[in-house]
C-alpha cells in the first residue's frame, strides 16, 4: 500500500496491469510489468498518481513524468519531440544524434 510522504491522501495506482496469468510451471505473469526472473519481483512500468489537490500525474518508471492533468481537464504531455498542452500549443525539442536537446522552439516560433 502506498502512503503519501506528505501525509495527504494521494493515490498511486498501477496502469496497464490488470491481468495476471498463472503459467504451467506455477509462476505468475503480470502483463504490463517487468519481472526479475531470479527473484520473482515485479517491477511495474506505468503508474498514475492522483493528488488531493486534483492533479493527475502519469509516470513511466523508465522516463519519468509523461503527462500532468488538472481538475479542469487541461494537460501537459511530454514525449521525445517536446512538451504539448491540451490547447494544441507545444514546445518542440530538437535533439542531436545522442538524444540530447540542442534546441527548444516555443509556440511563437522562438
Amino acid at each position: 500500500e502506498y502512503t503519501s510522504v506528505s501525509g495527504y491522501p494521494d493515490r498511486l495506482s498501477l496502469v496497464g496491469i490488470n491481468t495476471v496469468i498463472r503459467g504451467a510451471d506455477g509462476r505468475y505473469v503480470f502483463l504490463g510489468a517487468d519481472m526479475d526472473e531470479e527473484t520473482g519481483i515485479v517491477a511495474p512500468r506505468f503508474f498514475k498518481l492522483e493528488t488531493v489537490d486534483g492533479l493527475n500525474y502519469e509516470i513511466d518508471r523508465l522516463t519519468g513524468v509523461t503527462r500532468i492533468c488538472d481538475r479542469n481537464g487541461n494537460s501537459l504531455r511530454r514525449d521525445g519531440s517536446g512538451i504539448h498542452h491540451s490547447s494544441g500549443r507545444s514546445i518542440t525539442l530538437e535533439r542531436d544524434g545522442a538524444g540530447r536537446v540542442i534546441k527548444a522552439t516555443g509556440p511563437d516560433g522562438n
